[in-house]
């Protein structure tokens, strides 16, 4: 099927794909826009995550940061429903941006917390579960999240999640090459459209049952189905909607050959572009249109409508349809025998190609960045893995330095306390005496001071080494594909992580500092691993979240996270309850 065609049906579908939890007409966004300006709450919450569901696709950056804003106020408040929406859309942006390990991170989050607190939640989780699993090609795990999903949709009678499953099935067994299966999954969606009264959503259910007959051959029954398509999103007045079934109806026509119908449709189409201002869908129109009467119009007229294409495209920095519109050129004239200008295309046909394939270059970049942390996991546990008996024997020494100073510390406090005890149970005091005690009690205090400030000292250190990765990211960032390989900065950046190492050091000095924390945090939860005890003991000496997240390698929103799930574990009601607990230990 023509790419056009396809690439325009598909982006009707993604709005379905993508969405969690409404579809709205864009008339229905602005209301919900206008409504948000005063909510406050856990209604503003929901009002912020429905609206970053629907602008996933639409302005990624605009929906991501509604997602923040949502969850703030989740956490502020200790708002479950929140926690689940916030992750769901963020992990969905995540999945965008190919960064798949943190977008299954954050859905097992919300899915955990789901079936938990609210089991109703996980049918939408289970549309993002699905989204991803396509995404990443597991295309039999992403049916059975959606059929799933339209189990518990209907348990919790949700209708209008359970078409959004039934759409994304028919979708799998179309890409699958199913499509009598697609069709039956989709026509179930539409009945339950048509009984509830889902106007837009049918409307986008026929542009697919479209792209179905068009597969099928059944151009006939294809432009049925667009024309039902257009009047639904006429009378809805979304003129952006109507604008890809004018387009699909217009190519319909020209593929039997009735260019005057083609013309007409595609006339319309271009006009609905411009009133919407989809530049970049006029130029596409214009496009088409020049195919369409290349062989009936004059030569003049043709390139009329390609260099207005051409032109869009230049100013909003399409290089996709550059390149289509180069091509056309190119064999336009080579058809007509002018072999300067078929050549001159030519070569501009091969520069635009050559800038798609630079501007890939620069995504694929642009993606490993995105997967970064995943790929430093990978190389060190690699590193590990080859240095695994050395480390293994510093570890056991490092075990038994901490066991031997551990013990000597206790045995160290137990004599002061045992001497301290004598003394006071002595019925006189000389003047001397009474100085030594002075002395050695001063000399406990000192020491433990000093403990504190070597254990300070060593966090700062730990501070200063990881911004060592802070400045290495940022040449990442910047490099130009010349510049070096991403294995060499990666092997670079390795030699800067805080390791276990680290950690074995760092609590080397803090139980010096503090020499009962850890049995009475055991005390309090123990149920505490060993990450959670990296986290309290950085907590414990009063780092900020940031630099947390500096030493431990991570973002501050996943101290954010760890620092949640920390005070569930400890059973505080707010974070804040949780510190001023910690620091009393």
């Amino acid at each position: 099927m023509p790419e056009h065609f396809l690439r325009k049906s598909r982006f009707a579908v993604a709005l379905f794909f993508l969405s969690l939890f409404h579809a709205f007409s864009q008339n229905e966004v602005d209301s919900l826009r206008t409504v948000l300006q005063n909510a406050k709450g856990e209604a503003r919450v929901d009002l912020l995550n429905e609206l970053a569901s629907y602008l996933l696709t639409i302005n990624p950056v605009e929906s991501e940061e509604l997602a923040e804003e949502a969850l703030s106020l989740s956490q502020e408040s200790d708002y479950n429903r929140g926690f689940i929406r916030s992750w769901t859309v963020k992990s969905t942006l995540a999945g965008q941006q190919a960064r798949y390990e943190e977008a299954a991170a954050l859905l097992q989050q919300a899915k955990q917390l789901s079936d938990k607190e609210l089991p109703a939640e996980g049918v939408s989780i289970l549309m993002a579960m699905g989204t991803l699993s396509f995404r990443t090609g597991e295309y039999a795990k992403a049916l059975e999240h959606h059929f799933e999903g339209v189990s518990v949709a209907r348990q919790i009678g949700n209708t209008n999640l359970e078409v959004s499953h039934l759409l994304n099935i028919g979708y799998v067994k179309e890409v699958l090459g199913e499509l009598d299966d697609a069709e039956k999954y989709l026509r179930q969606g539409l009945e339950l459209c048509e009984s509830n009264n889902f106007d837009f959503r049918a409307g986008q259910i026929y542009i697919n049952l479209a792209v179905l007959e068009y597969k099928k051959q059944n151009l006939g029954l294809s432009i049925e189905y667009n024309k039902k398509a257009l009047a639904i999103f006429e009378k809805a007045g979304d003129k952006s909607q109507a604008a890809i079934c004018l387009q699909n109806l217009g190519f319909a026509y020209a593929v039997q050959g009735q260019v005057e119908e083609a013309l007409s449709y595609y006339g319309r189409s271009e006009q609905l572009r411009r009133e919407v201002g989809d530049q970049a869908g006029v130029g596409k129109v214009l496009l088409k249109k020049a195919q369409l009467v290349k062989s009936l119009w004059t030569t003049s007229r043709v390139l009329k409508l390609t260099d207005e294409s051409l032109g869009i495209a230049e100013s909003v920095g399409h290089s996709l349809l550059k390149r289509d519109i180069y091509a056309f050129l190119h064999t336009y004239f080579q058809e007509r025998g002018n072999t300067v200008k078929a050549l001159a295309y030519f070569k501009s046909l091969t520069q635009v190609k050559d800038s798609i394939s630079a501007k890939a270059s620069q995504a694929r970049i642009a993606e490993l960045t995105a997967n970064f942390e995943w790929e430093q996991l990978r190389n060190q546990n690699r590193l590990q893995e080859q240095e695994n008996q050395i480390k293994d024997l510093k570890i056991r020494k490092s075990y038994q330095l901490i066991a031997g100073l551990s013990v000597g510390m206790v045995l160290l406090i137990l004599l002061i306390l045992s001497q301290r005890r004598q003394m006071k149970n002595k019925l006189t005091l000389s003047q001397k005496d009474q100085l030594i005690l002075k002395k050695e009690t001063e000399a406990l205090g000192n020491k433990l001071e000093t403990e504190r400030e070597k254990l300070n000292q060593y966090a700062r250190e730990l501070l200063d080494k990881n911004q060592v990765l802070e400045e290495l990211r940022e040449q990442l960032e910047t490099r130009s594909p010349e510049g070096g390989t991403i294995d060499q900065l990666l092997e670079k950046l390795n030699a800067s992580i805080t390791t276990d190492k680290d950690w074995t050091a760092f609590k080397l000095y803090f139980e010096a500092a503090y020499p009962d924390f850890f049995s009475k945090l055991e005390k309090l939860s123990p149920e505490t691993t060993y990450n959670d005890q990296r986290l309290v003991a950085l907590m414990k000496i009063n780092l900020s979240n940031k630099e947390i997240a500096r030493i431990l390698n991570i973002s501050r929103d996943s101290v954010v996270r760890a620092k949640y799930r920390l005070r569930q574990k400890l059973d505080f009601k707010t974070t804040q309850q949780m510190e001023e607990a910690l620091f009393k230990l």
